[in-house]
């Protein structure tokens, strides 16, 4: 028994210690003050990437700032948030067609140029 103590208490004091760290999640103002660009899109369709990752398609229908124009294609991968209702999500009801999207410009990401700012996807219209 002492010499299993011994190697747990050598093992505690040379453990390296672990760092962790929380995603940002803004205020509307704050996503405005720290994105590229602020759209209105009408959703589209996914695209898988890899096994692990997929983006979406959005269509802009208005520019709120930033350099994207009306009818312009935007690809963010979008799957950290809940854009429609399945078994899983267990959300009634259906989200509505567009989305608020707050847009970081990321030249040559893999999923394309723009990224969602943390939590800066906002679904709109989303009915029971």
């Amino acid at each position: 028994m002492r010499p299993a103590f011994l190697g747990l208490l050598a093992l505690a004091a040379t453990a390296v210690p672990a760092h962790a760290a929380m995603s940002p999640h803004h205020d509307l103002c704050s996503l405005a003050l720290v994105s590229d660009a602020v759209i209105l899109a009408r959703r589209g369709a996914e695209r898988p990437l890899d096994p692990y990752l997929r983006t979406r398609a959005y269509r802009v229908t208005r520019s709120l700032s930033g350099p994207l124009k009306p009818g312009q294609t935007v690809e963010v991968s979008d799957q950290g948030y809940v854009v429609r209702s399945t078994a899983a999500t267990r959300v009634p009801g259906a989200p509505g067609p567009e989305a608020l999207l707050f847009l970081h410009h990321v030249p040559g990401g893999r999923g394309g140029p723009w990224l969602l700012t943390p939590s800066g996807l906002r679904v709109t219209g989303w009915r029971p």
